[in-house]
């Protein structure tokens, strides 16, 4: 999963994007900066993300694309 389909999943749990910035402590610009891979959240910021998105922060963190030796 990339990072920008947790993030969306997180904003549907959240209500809005809005309301997710609002969670995290983040301006929406923030938000949008991340779906676009501009910048990229603090590793807590990320973490709370990954648990609104109820999603694992293995699977976003290392893709399934990528191979860990």
């Amino acid at each position: 999963m990339r990072l920008r389909d947790a993030i969306t999943q997180a904003e549907r749990n959240a209500g809005t994007g809005r309301e997710l910035a609002k969670i995290l402590d983040v301006t929406p610009t923030t938000i949008c900066r991340w779906k676009r891979g501009e910048s990229a959240p603090r590793w807590d910021l990320f973490m709370q993300l990954v648990e609104i998105a109820g999603v694992s922060a293995h699977d976003v963190a290392l893709p399934e694309q990528v191979t860990v030796r």
